[in-house]
């Protein structure tokens, strides 16, 4: 039986361990999202090299370049 002085011990462990997940959880998405950038910037850097127009190649280059410079997102 649990006093209502007792305070349950997984709750103050719980609470002590928010900034951490936080953190945890911040920089997973911000590892996400650095991969999906560079995965779209590769799938457009292979169209780029499939085409044959020289301005249509020129174009996708720099949006191949465009997509790698995108910021990260700061919190």
């Amino acid at each position: 039986m649990q006093y209502p002085s007792e305070q349950p011990k997984t709750l103050s462990i719980g609470a002590s361990l928010l900034p951490d997940l936080s953190a945890i959880m911040r920089e997973g998405m911000r590892r996400t999202e650095a991969l999906e950038r560079n995965r779209c910037a590769e799938l457009v850097q292979q169209l780029a090299d499939g085409v044959e127009d020289q301005v249509q190649r020129d174009t996708l280059n720099e949006v191949v370049l465009a997509i790698r410079r995108l910021p990260a997102n700061a919190d």
